[in-house]
């Protein structure tokens, strides 16, 4: 068996999957197939990415997920820790309660843990077309859907970096902080994913319970992240860089971190309706899935609450002409009540994949998408 090592690549920006590592291994013994290795780095910090305690192993994840049949995933075809050298266990969780000691938040130990999968595939930035990129992260959100409801797993940490391309197909991979959904109450001790793709929510609150919908939230994060970084778009340098800014970088001062993700799914500033080159279908779903996970984020005032009301009653009660009925139709579903009503209901029936999915899955069918 022959390894080959793969250097880091870092076209698009800073690395988003800072403790993974990759290499290829070409099995001779079987016609030259070859696979993808993940091997977290030596020395990575305690709150990296890696299999931990309250986690199960991303190899015996695998396996559950293949139990299941869920699609679009990969095979783990050998999976272990690595205890052999020493220095392949952090030891800074030995230290945690020591005297000198000035970290303020739980530490998790961990351990080098090395898998083999069965497939080679590409970096989601290396796209052939930007409705490949959607179409992959959509094939991604398939996988994410049946993991949870099939096998009751939740994935925590859908990046860029997490979702590979293999035969036109988007694989979802890197289950390392998936967590089994029937397991009460927040387990993590501290806060899961890749920062540039986690929820406002999660961004805002760190002790709130990682839930489906912060994971849903992050697959709109890597398009936009993607998008911005690997197509052309109208925006000047400066411009894109304000952006960049302030839905990716996260402000922290003495502990209290600034949210930027919330307001920018409010307002959409700085993002009009033709920001990609000759990429209009782009344009319209950045916009529809901004517009739908902001409404986790806006209230609800008391004059729109009240306008909600009042229309349920004329709804109801009065007797409106066709014309009229459709008028007060549509200012119902614009006010902001309506749509959190609907968000709640969505959320109660655990429709909410089934919702996200068919957003990106009309915008795939409109026409006007490029061949590059």
């Amino acid at each position: 068996m022959q390894l080959c090592m793969k250097s880091t690549i870092e076209q698009c920006s800073t690395e988003v999957a800072p403790t993974t590592e990759q290499c290829l291994i070409k099995d001779t013994r079987h016609q030259g197939k070859t696979m993808l290795m993940y091997t977290p780095r030596q020395g990575a910090p305690i709150q990296a990415a890696l299999a931990c305690a309250v986690l199960t192993d991303s190899g015996e994840t695998n396996k559950l997920l293949k139990k299941h049949n869920v699609g679009n995933v990969v095979s783990c075809i050998a999976c272990h820790d690595v205890p052999s050298i020493p220095r392949q266990a952090p030891q800074t969780s030995k230290f945690a309660d020591a005297v000198w000691a000035c970290s303020q938040v739980a530490i998790t130990p961990h351990i080098h843990y090395r898998l083999v999968l069965d497939i080679v595939g590409k970096q989601l930035y290396e796209f052939a077309s930007s409705h490949q990129l959607v179409t992959a992260v959509r094939d991604a959100l398939i996988a994410h859907k049946d993991a949870y409801h099939n096998a009751g797993v939740l994935h925590q940490d859908l990046s860029v970096g997490n979702i590979v391309i293999h035969d036109g197909k988007g694989i979802l991979i890197d289950w390392d902080l998936s967590n089994l959904i029937n397991i009460k109450g927040a387990r993590q001790v501290t806060r899961m994913g890749t920062l540039q793709f986690i929820s406002a929510d999660l961004i805002a609150n760190r002790k709130t319970k990682h839930d489906v919908e912060d994971d849903l939230e992050s697959s709109f994060y890597v398009v936009l992240w993607t998008a911005l970084l690997c197509t052309k778009t109208h925006l000047t340098i400066p411009a894109r860089s304000l952006l960049m800014k302030q839905v990716f970088e996260v402000a922290e001062l003495e502990g209290v971190v600034f949210d930027t993700k919330s307001p920018f799914l409010i307002s959409r500033s700085r993002f009009g309706s033709d920001v990609f080159v000759n990429r209009k279908p782009l344009d319209k779903l950045v916009l529809a899935l901004a517009e739908f996970f902001a409404i986790r984020y806006k209230w609800v005032t008391q004059e729109e609450q009240n306008a909600y009301d009042q229309g349920c009653v004329c709804m109801e009660e009065a007797k409106l002409s066709a014309t009229e009925m459709v008028l007060i139709t549509n200012l119902w579903k614009a006010n902001p009540a309506y749509k959190l009503k609907m968000y709640m209901e969505i959320l109660k029936l655990h429709k909410l994949h089934d919702k996200i999915i068919e957003i990106y899955d009309s915008h795939l069918r409109l026409d006007g998408w490029p061949h590059q």
